[in-house]
């Protein structure tokens, strides 16, 4: 069912932007426009209302309101025109208010979360989610007050036609980057997000300036841009060099703002660089760990500089040989099915190696008492890096999060030539038992040059699962119940 939904809804897709085409590049009015037209409003409702069915099917909260806003657009678009051909006046009902209350929430929502994101975070970022649903928050509320200008709704008002351009250029606009975003990979990914708005921007404002002339309309354009400009003294680069008490150096250690997703992990050198805003992050914490060292914390302030940083090695108790009785019982534990379009990203910045230290971890039941880890298994979805570095990390659980962790040394996954399936990682040797319930997380810490795309498959709703997310290297953990990524873990219980 949900196969065959993605299926119809890609042809949808790609007929609107086919007839799309066609709409704009012919004659105003024309019956190749016209028909075209057609086929473009019909096909993205059926895009649209399929995205819909697809998310409430396998839940994720952006496809779903990415998919609301096209509708808005298109539907706009097609009442504007319908409005522009009236022959006699509409009055105002009911059924116009209760849409347009539909689309307020929608936009509120879209405009929201991600400043409630930010807030719980502690980060600042630009959300294209957000800057959609301001420009749709926008024409909701402009639509409100249409509503109460009774001039605008009697025959051949020139303000509908001008309205049509805009909504339907922008509805075409949102289908591209939607397909621009699912079949283009490309490092800095923002541009993908908000190239094809400016191009197509200039040619919706271009398009209204002409109509206005030709309807001999004052040309009065109003332009509203989003600027997020920071200037070079406005961003910080820190760097160091992570070192032990006898002066080598450590890799892989986890550096970054305690809390936030400003983070990365030092090279097989124990050099690191790290960029973030300066303003935002006067007296925050900076720590640094890895597994085996005791944690260092330092407070940034507006003279800050790092130079050399020694970690001291933890003291720990000798543990005793773990011996496997023939009496325990072999158990699997997890999920196996990795059949999904949603996936979890190892987001990669905009400046060298930033957000390594991104963790995936999903909760495994186990019985209280001894259990042997023998074996843990996941899936990779997208790779394209020549090679990627993983850190595989075993959390106790406790208060419903990940907490300390119950492996001694470091457990390291080392993924070749862009692999991509179930990847097995024997962890007999490591000899890491647990008592009770445990986490086991996915640490991205190293990577090629060459690569863009690295991801894990994220499949929901599934009742009684639980998902975990690190978006940086000492960032908190957040919760995801009722979802998860298919990985395995092969214990040995008593």
């Amino acid at each position: 069912m949900y196969k065959a939904i993605i299926f119809i809804h890609v042809l949808a897709g790609t007929t609107a932007l086919i007839s799309g085409l066609f709409a704009m590049f012919t004659k105003k009015g024309g019956n190749t426009h016209t028909k075209s037209g057609l086929i473009y409003k019909y096909a993205m409702y059926v895009t649209c209302l399929l995205a819909i069915s697809a998310t409430i099917i396998k839940f994720q909260s952006f496809f779903l309101a990415v998919g609301l806003f096209s509708f808005y657009l298109v539907f706009s678009g097609d009442r504007a025109i319908k409005l522009w051909q009236l022959k006699s006046a509409y009055q105002i009902s009911k059924k116009d208010h209760i849409i347009n209350y539909f689309f307020l929430a929608i936009s509120l929502y879209m405009v929201g979360w991600p400043i409630i994101k930010m807030i719980i975070s502690g980060s600042l970022y630009v959300s294209v989610l957000a800057i959609f649903g301001f420009i749709m928050l926008i024409n909701v509320i402009k639509d409100f007050k249409n509503y109460r200008n009774e001039a605008l709704f009697q025959p051949k008002q020139k303000y509908w036609l001008l309205r049509h351009i805009g909504m339907m250029g922008g509805s075409y606009i949102s289908a591209f980057t939607a397909f621009a975003v699912n079949n283009i990979a490309i490092e800095a990914n923002y541009i993908i997000w908000l190239a094809p708005t400016l191009v197509g921007t200039f040619f919706i404002i271009k398009a209204t300036r002409a109509w206005k002339k030709k309807l001999r309309i004052p040309v009065t354009i109003i332009l509203f841009i989003l600027s997020f400009n920071l200037t070079a003294n406005d961003v910080k680069s820190v760097s160091g060099l992570i070192l032990s008490e006898n002066k080598s150096s450590i890799a892989y250690a986890n550096i970054g703002f305690v809390g936030t997703s400003i983070g990365t992990v030092s090279n097989t050198k124990g050099q690191f660089e790290l960029y973030f805003i300066k303003p935002n992050f006067e007296g925050k914490t900076l720590k640094i760990s890895h597994v085996g060292f005791e944690t260092v914390e330092i407070i940034y302030h507006q003279d800050f500089t790092l130079d050399t940083i020694y970690l001291t090695k933890k003291a720990h108790e000798i543990n005793e040989i773990t011996i496997i009785s023939n009496s325990l019982k072999e158990k699997t534990i997890g999920f196996n099915k990795p059949e999904t379009i949603l996936k979890n990203n190892f987001s990669i910045g905009n400046q060298p190696n930033q957000n390594l230290g991104a963790e995936v971890a999903r909760k495994f039941p186990l019985n209280k008492g001894y259990n042997f880890l023998k074996e843990f298994k996941f899936f990779i979805q997208a790779n394209n890096f020549d090679s990627c570095l993983f850190r595989l990390n075993v959390y106790n659980f406790e208060n419903g999060f990940p907490n300390d962790l119950i492996n001694t040394k470091p457990i390291f996954i080392q993924v070749e030539n862009s692999y991509t399936g179930w990847f097995s990682v024997d962890l007999s040797t490591y000899q890491v038992v647990a008592h009770n319930d445990i986490v086991v997380g996915i640490e991205w810490i190293d990577k090629s040059k060459k690569g863009t795309s690295l991801s894990l498959p994220i499949m929901m709703p599934f009742p009684g699962l639980v998902h975990y997310y690190k978006f940086g290297a000492q960032n908190t953990w957040k919760k995801y119940p009722t979802m998860s990524t298919a990985m395995e873990l092969v214990v040995l219980q008593e």
